[in-house]
């Protein structure tokens, strides 16, 4: 079920941001156990950008304010019934968390990347660049998505593991030491807009 999740949520993050100016490609020289890796830099982070001014006219528009609300109100719907959260959670409860998320999605810079172990096992990370309010509440909306009302005794592999790096919130099916380095590595700096504002390495034979 995390796995949905978390698949969903980067598919309407990628395809929200995918608007803008965006580079894909299949690295030649790719870690075997790289699946995906993606980079957004966030619509907030184009307020430092002296080349998108045009842009931000557009996109604080009234109308495009009603069209953006609208979108995350129905992503929020969709997919609080699509998941089926945690026990105990109501469709409206898993869209009233779900909501805020959303919205952050298009907003806040983060990465994200799938990797895959000798066994098999594929393990998710993803990092956003978020305030301490918003921290709290990632994390606060993950946990009761993923795990509800569940006891500790019956969760198996339902958890999420939580981490803080800088001004980076990490959740992951793992801890993922070298996706947190990088995290940490990039902790004081800003997302390179002048570059790409959204990037995408891609492991195909491996997916």
């Amino acid at each position: 079920m995390m796995k949905r999740l978390m698949l969903l949520f980067a598919a309407c993050g990628i395809g929200l941001g995918a608007v803008g100016r965006a580079a894909a490609q299949e690295p030649v020289a790719a870690p075997a156990d790289l699946l995906v890796r993606v980079h957004f830099g966030g619509f907030e982070g184009l307020r430092a950008s002296t080349n998108a001014t045009t842009f931000r006219e557009i996109w604080e528009l009234p109308p495009t304010t009603e069209l953006r609300n609208q979108t995350a109100d129905r992503l929020a719907k969709a997919l609080a019934g699509w998941i089926q959260s945690a026990p105990g959670a109501s469709p409206e409860e898993s869209q009233r968390l779900i909501r805020p998320l959303v919205e952050d999605l298009w907003r806040v810079e983060w990465h994200l990347e799938l990797t895959r172990s000798e066994k098999g096992v594929v393990a998710w990370g993803w990092g956003l660049r978020l305030d301490e309010e918003r921290t709290r509440r990632w994390k606060a909306n993950l946990e009761k998505l993923v795990l509800g009302t569940t006891p500790p005794s019956d969760r198996g592999n339902r958890g999420v593991v939580f981490d803080q790096t800088g001004s980076w919130f990490f959740a992951g099916s793992s801890p993922m030491p070298s996706f947190l380095k990088r995290l940490e590595s990039s902790s004081q700096t800003s997302p390179s807009l002048a570059d790409h504002w959204l990037k995408a390495e891609l492991n195909l034979s491996g997916v």
